[in-house]
């Protein structure tokens, strides 16, 4: 409701939904690389974590706010690539201690984490597909105008992230029931810093985002919030339309030049003609 009262509430509204993207990345890489994470790995990243989380997190916020107020339709391809590429690069990370157990197993005497792989390969499955359904507009490229309103691929990606989050907060459920002594004895306890400064600070941080990226466009809306076209580009519009009516003016001015000319030429051929023929009468 709140993206139909105007089209400046449109657009912070999609500022808005930038930051929750970004806060749900920073809270799924948090638990997962927390809970699912290989001893050998947690110990080696563990000072390194929030930092590295966080960084992500928020250029991933900055690049989608850059993305939705820098460029206006028809988009160019970059407006996409500054989405998915901050977002694709938290998704991997925070998928990685999934992964990590494929490609470098535990060795010598440490315990194994055991993963839940039903539930996370779920919630990595549904993830691809929706991002398929978002990034390729599809099906709405192939019924254009009929999926407007319910089926559009912007609303089969939610549904499938609906069920991404319930599949993933699963399997760490599980995987936390299946290692709880395993983490207590190789994780650090989790501190106020850990759970809530560093979630403090994150969303301080996307309010910043959110009240200046908002006051930048707002210059570009009236006082009821509808937008208002940019001058220069509707002066370049004013100028090409006038060219395109002179052109079509010359056009349909050489046109009646060429009837009255081809009219003159007959009419100068009949008086030829009566002239001869009076010629050939007085012989």
């Amino acid at each position: 409701l709140m993206h139909q009262k105007s089209h400046y509430c449109h657009m912070t509204c999609f500022l808005c939904d930038f930051a929750g993207i970004s806060f749900n990345g920073f809270g799924a890489a948090l638990m997962q690389t927390y809970i699912c994470s290989p001893i050998w790995y947690f110990r080696w990243f563990e000072p390194y974590l929030l930092p590295a989380i966080g960084l992500q997190s928020a250029l991933c916020c900055l690049y989608n706010c850059l993305a939705q107020t820098l460029y206006k339709r028809p988009y160019p391809p970059m407006k996409r690539v500054l989405q998915f590429a901050p977002c694709g690069i938290l998704w991997v990370f925070t998928n990685m201690p999934l992964f990590l157990p494929f490609i470098a197993p535990e060795t010598g005497n440490e315990p194994t984490v055991h993963v839940s792989y039903n539930y996370h390969l779920y919630h990595i499955v549904l993830f691809l597909v929706g991002a398929a359904f978002f990034a390729l507009d599809f099906p709405q490229r192939f019924f254009p105008g009929k999926l407007d309103f319910i089926g559009q691929g912007h609303h089969l990606f939610h549904i499938c992230i609906f069920f991404v989050v319930t599949f993933q907060l699963e399997g760490c459920y599980n995987d936390y029931l299946l290692n709880k002594e395993l983490i207590a004895a190789s994780r650090s306890p989790p501190t106020l810093i850990f759970c809530f400064i560093s979630l403090g600070a994150i969303i301080v941080y996307y309010a910043f985002l959110i009240k200046n990226f908002s006051t930048m466009i707002a210059h570009n809306f009236d006082e009821q919030g509808n937008f208002i076209e940019d001058e220069t580009k509707k002066s370049d519009d004013d100028v090409k339309s006038c060219d395109k009516k002179c052109c079509e003016t010359k056009e349909e001015v050489e046109e009646e030049e060429a009837v009255v000319e081809e009219a003159r030429m007959r009419v100068n051929d009949n008086n030829e003609c009566q002239e001869h023929q009076n010629l050939l009468d007085s012989e």
